[in-house]
């Protein structure tokens, strides 16, 4: 489906009766969710390591950062990924709840393919991804499992108006989503993301 149909079949079910429960279907049906293994794939080797390169050229290290996402989505490839490069915290930010147990489950499945990857990607010990992995395999449900990531899910959430203090965060990054939003939206989420943004913080898109 092109992206401007999408994002405008997306915006009238979010407001329909039921309109959760039909975007989903239609993700499964005719969205990027047909064939769910190659879009977690695509996810990891197209986006986050693109970003995890990014910060490796800038010499930043991923580990031990506090980060936000714009745009949650269905379930959060990119979040465990930074988790199990060793972020502290990331915070993820929605104006409508999509995040999907049985899809976030299968999803952190499929990443023990990419595990490997994930710590060449940021020169981390592979036993220290794997030891973590391990860790959130053993969540009971979708809480437990963000619990265990130390993902912070907010929705609905204004991503123009966090809430954060000032200077924060090491990075405030999207994926998939800015083309969604009109531009005066996006203004206001760049000013907002410089105000929470620690001095040499990233703002990043993929």
């Amino acid at each position: 489906m092109d992206w401007p149909v999408k994002g405008v079949v997306q915006k009238i079910l979010s407001h329909a009766p039921g309109g959760f429960w039909i975007n989903d279907r239609l993700q499964t049906s005719v969205g990027d969710l047909r064939n769910f293994d190659r879009t977690v794939d695509g996810k990891v080797t197209g986006d986050w390591i693109v970003l995890a390169g990014h910060f490796r050229e800038l010499g930043m290290r991923i580990e031990g950062m506090d980060i936000l996402e714009i745009g949650s989505g269905w379930f959060p490839t990119l979040p465990l990924c930074f988790h199990l490069a060793g972020v502290a915290s990331c915070r993820t930010y929605d104006l409508t709840r999509h995040m999907n147990e049985g899809h976030t489950f299968r999803c952190l499945r499929r990443l023990e393919a990419h595990l490997a990857a994930i710590a060449a990607a940021t020169e981390t010990p592979l036993e220290a991804v794997r030891k973590r992995y391990r860790t959130l395999l053993g969540a009971s449900g979708l809480g437990e499992l963000l619990e265990r990531a130390r993902i912070f899910y907010s929705e609905p959430a204004d991503a123009t108006k966090t809430g954060l203090p000032g200077a924060a965060l090491d990075m405030v990054y999207s994926n998939s989503v800015l083309e969604h939003v009109p531009e005066p939206v996006i203004a206001k989420m760049m000013a907002e993301t410089l105000r929470i943004l620690k001095p040499g913080g990233a703002p990043c898109t993929a």
